[in-house]
């Protein structure tokens, strides 16, 4: 099975996806309303058991919404989150088809380095950018592993000083692969990623994903 966060941390990680789908509101959302929101979606995905292989199709595609959350080690902030809103199509056919995006990135700061959220009228900080998912497919299951898919992760995240280090907004190039597990209802797993700003070094992005099937 793929390792996936603990589902503590991933409730965590879905209370700081305020920024999703929010356009261009300028009403300013807290932790308050992404707890309210999201933590739903994050228990339903965290608790679901792996789908049988009878019942993920060899033919046709399907649609999933949900999250990816990474961790980052920031510049200002400490520990921190990053996560954005996920958008994937899977194809069954032959050897399978995994594309998609993650957009509508959102930041929240882990109080002193730990996995403590703050206070839920602390505002989240919405970030820029697009991580497009392709070249994809699909392991089948065996008698030891259970089915799976895997693609690649690429784009970029503009990042404030604050968390990127530089002297002004920059374009954090982000690259990196998810591997996913199918459950029931929907699909969750890991991304291994490394962000790198130019002039700087580069960073772990770890994380995990989940999404429901539209």
């Amino acid at each position: 099975m793929t390792d996936i966060l603990p589902a503590t941390l991933l409730c965590l990680s879905l209370l700081s996806l305020s920024g999703c789908g929010s356009g261009g509101s300028d009403e300013q959302l807290t932790v308050g309303n992404i707890t309210d929101q999201y933590l739903s979606l994050a228990e339903k995905i965290d608790s679901s058991a792996l789908a049988p292989a009878s019942d993920i199709p060899t033919t046709g595609s399907a649609n999933y919404s949900g999250y990816v959350n990474t961790f980052v080690d920031t510049q200002s902030f400490g520990d921190g989150l990053i996560v954005g809103d996920l958008s994937l199509r899977i194809g069954f056919s032959g050897d399978g088809e995994v594309e998609g995006k993650v957009d509508d990135f959102v930041f929240i700061d882990l109080q002193d380095n730990s996995n403590n959220l703050p206070p839920r009228s602390d505002p989240v900080l919405s970030l820029d950018g697009r991580l497009n998912i392709s070249g994809g497919s699909i392991t089948r299951a065996t008698r030891t592993n259970p089915t799976q898919f895997q693609a690649n992760l690429a784009g970029g995240i503009t990042l404030p000083p604050s968390i990127s280090g530089a002297d002004s907004d920059a374009t954090a190039q982000v690259a990196g692969k998810m591997n996913g597990d199918f459950v029931e209802g929907g699909v969750r797993g890991s991304i291994v990623a490394t962000s790198a700003v130019p002039g700087l070094p580069g960073v772990p992005l770890d994380g995990s994903f989940g999404a429901e099937r539209d």
